[in-house]
């Protein structure tokens, strides 16, 4: 296995970590999902990872984060807080696009590349939640998620669009997510 590959699979690792850390705060009760983003985080995310194996693209992180996300939405059923906000409907609603065009196309790229906006969009609620109270959020969980992503990106070993969407999307979506946490934020409205 080339040090790329083993990068990859770090990836993958660092995904599993992140994932099991968020199920362990989810059972303690230190922090609750919100059902409909974890569903729809979980549903993107095996979108995903299905369209990028039909593409031979599949990486470890991808594979990780679809059954992970699958686990942390189950949690969220007796642990989470209910309640859909309207980007969640449209993210769910660009999956099943995604899936529709996919088998009228016959092009898994297209799923690819419309669940990879969905789920960009479906960050921003996330960014506003962090930005109106950052205590919301586990630092930690958004620490291992980057670095997952990190090796994920530098453990690509083919050099198409296909593969490199994902983890490109996730360092940017992540790392977004981890500069508002923790870099201080000044208030947006002056007096």
């Amino acid at each position: 296995m080339s040090t790329q590959e083993l990068l990859g699979v770090a990836g993958g690792i660092f995904m599993v970590a992140a994932l099991a850390w968020n199920a362990v705060l989810v059972l303690r009760r230190k922090v609750k999902p919100a059902l409909a983003s974890w569903a729809i985080w979980g549903s993107l995310d095996a979108i995903l990872a299905v369209s990028m194996y039909a593409k031979g693209v599949l990486n470890p992180q991808m594979a990780a984060a679809a059954v992970g996300a699958g686990i942390v939405f189950l949690l969220s059923i007796p642990y989470g807080k209910p309640g859909w906000n309207p980007i969640d409907k449209w993210c769910l609603t660009g999956g099943i696009v995604a899936v529709a065009l996919w088998f009228l196309t016959g092009n898994a790229s297209v799923a690819n590349f419309l669940t990879l906006a969905a789920i960009a969009i479906g960050c921003v609620p996330t960014y506003a939640s962090i930005k109106e109270d950052p205590s919301r959020e586990d630092k930690t969980f958004w620490c291992l998620v980057l670095t997952s992503s990190v090796f994920a990106l530098v453990g690509t070993t083919s050099v198409s669009l296909d593969a490199l969407a994902q983890p490109v999307v996730f360092v940017i979506a992540q790392g977004i997510a981890v500069w508002l946490l923790f870099v201080p934020q000044k208030n947006a409205m002056r007096t």
